[in-house]
């Protein structure tokens, strides 16, 4: 418990961007919205990447994630190698939906929603939001 604490406090205060740099006036953070656009100008649709899930939740180790054509279509248990069930599938974003999450964050003005971006092509690296400060355990990352 002591060490998922740690990684997410670490991973917290490591790499939160955007300042006081908002778009418009907006809760969204220029160097978010600039990720954001970096990654739809790719016109990628189709890859492979592994998501990690850090919550106060059900314990689940890290996921290799096959999309195809902007869907999800498969994905395995990194620790096992096990294919992750259809339920739990269906419930994996893809990099645009992890941008969907954040956008959703920042119009509910969660405080504080921390990121970090791929410098060269924008998709997010690392999401970390508190939807509410005043309350314990619904952080996610």
């Amino acid at each position: 418990m002591k060490l998922l604490l740690l990684l997410v406090v670490a991973l917290s205060i490591s790499g939160c961007a955007g300042g006081n740099d908002h778009v418009d006036g907006s809760p969204v953070p220029r160097a978010y919205a600039d990720a954001k656009e970096r990654w739809s100008s790719t016109g990628i649709s189709s890859y492979r990447f592994t998501i990690s899930t850090v919550c106060f939740c059900v314990p689940e180790g890290p996921i290799a994630v096959v999309v195809l054509n902007g869907a999800v279509q498969g994905g395995t248990y990194v620790d096992t190698g096990k294919p992750v069930g259809a339920s739990r599938l269906s419930r994996i974003p893809t990099k645009s939906g992890l941008s969907e999450i954040a956008d959703s964050a920042y119009a509910r003005q969660a405080a504080p929603v921390r990121f970090t971006s791929d410098a060269a092509l924008g998709y997010l690296r690392y999401l970390y939001i508190d939807y509410e400060r005043r309350m314990a355990d619904e952080e996610i990352g």
